[in-house]
């Protein structure tokens, strides 16, 4: 769902996931440049008031099970001031050292973003062999392996993820670490912080068996991913 127009004049997006919603997204600017930014309650009062503008049916604080926010890399436009009205447009720099630089994009495009670099560098490098881009064409769906029936199990009783994707996720994407597996390939820190949370323990083992590594290694990364998991749970409704 596509909410028109809100009180800043922008738009907000209602956009089902997982048999869950992601409401967003606000725009601020911050001078704050960290690795884990964290959303402001302004930032979540402004959704929460522009969403429940348009609904019969209103949400607040107790209904959000997840928060998130990131920075986002935007190409300095002249004559434009504000972060809002600039393009979420990519930009390719060609150095004469035959340095290829990309520059802003967003997820969404990633696909193009990654054709036009590598397009660019068969044409600039003629040293290169000449492979034509199958991106476009090329499908994401993934079939997991599944060897024996406990890898089905799921690792959360209120989500489909199981532990083969947990193994897949070590075995074939390069998940090195807890918040790797929990985040940024299964995504249940996004849907759902507490149930994150709560599968974290059982998901590190796996990843300890699989990886070979120690119990203080262990500890650590268990410690590690709870003091990120907290920027994500739902803050108190306030007073």
């Amino acid at each position: 769902m596509l909410i028109p127009k809100t009180t800043d004049g922008r738009v907000l997006f209602a956009v089902p996931w997982y048999d869950k919603v992601i409401i967003g997204t606000t725009d601020t600017n911050t001078d704050n440049i960290c690795e884990e930014p964290k959303a402001e309650k302004e930032e979540i009062d402004f959704i929460l008031n522009n969403f429940n503008a348009y609904m019969q049916t209103q949400i607040d604080y107790k209904n959000i099970i997840s928060v998130f926010a990131g920075l986002r890399p935007l190409i300095r436009k002249q004559n434009i001031t504000s972060t809002a009205d600039l393009v979420r447009d990519h930009s390719i720099i060609f150095s004469k050292s035959g340095l290829i630089t990309i520059t802003g994009g967003k997820w969404t495009t990633y696909r193009k973003m990654a054709r036009d670099v590598i397009n660019l560098a068969l044409k600039t490098h003629t040293q290169l062999p000449y492979v034509r881009t199958k991106t476009r064409a090329l499908h994401l769906n993934v079939q997991r392996p599944v060897s024996d029936e406990a890898q089905t199990q799921r690792i959360h009783p209120d989500y489909t993820f199981t532990v083969v994707d947990v193994l897949f996720a070590i075995r074939h994407e390069m998940a090195c670490t807890l918040e790797d597996i929990l985040a940024r390939r299964i995504r249940l820190l996004f849907l759902d912080a507490k149930a994150a949370l709560v599968v974290a323990p059982k998901v590190c083992k796996i990843l300890q068996t699989e990886t070979g590594k120690d119990d203080d290694w262990y500890e650590h990364q268990l410690a590690s991913f709870k003091a990120i998991a907290e920027n994500y749970l739902s803050p108190s409704s306030p007073a």
